[in-house]
């Protein structure tokens, strides 16, 4: 082989290596644009999903929140009547002695 025969096989590997390269880089671009477009239905819908979480974990809350305010008004109410119940009854009584007289 002379060196013109060579640099044209080389030149001809070159151009088939760029057209190649070409076509490649076009289906990738395509193959990104496919990925894309599936993606991004799945994406918003995840999205509106954590949105629709994020409000009822909000609404959760302000029920949990509730529940323990009336839990804590409760038990509030709860002492008070014992400690009118105690009032009533004096505080003096000894536990276990179902007469009300202290032990002699």
């Amino acid at each position: 082989m002379d060196i013109e025969q060579t640099m044209e096989f080389i030149l001809q590997c070159q151009a088939s290596t760029e057209a190649t390269l070409g076509k490649m880089a076009e289906r990738h671009e395509k193959d990104i644009a496919a990925i894309n477009a599936s993606l991004r239905p799945a994406i918003r819908l995840s999205v509106e999903e954590q949105r629709r979480e994020r409000v009822r974990r909000q609404q959760l809350e302000a029920e949990f929140q509730d529940k323990m305010d009336k839990l804590a008004s409760a038990q509030l109410l709860t002492e008070e009547k014992l400690s009118r119940l105690e009032d009533l009854f004096g505080k003096s009584r000894e536990p276990g002695n179902s007469n009300g007289h202290s032990p002699s």
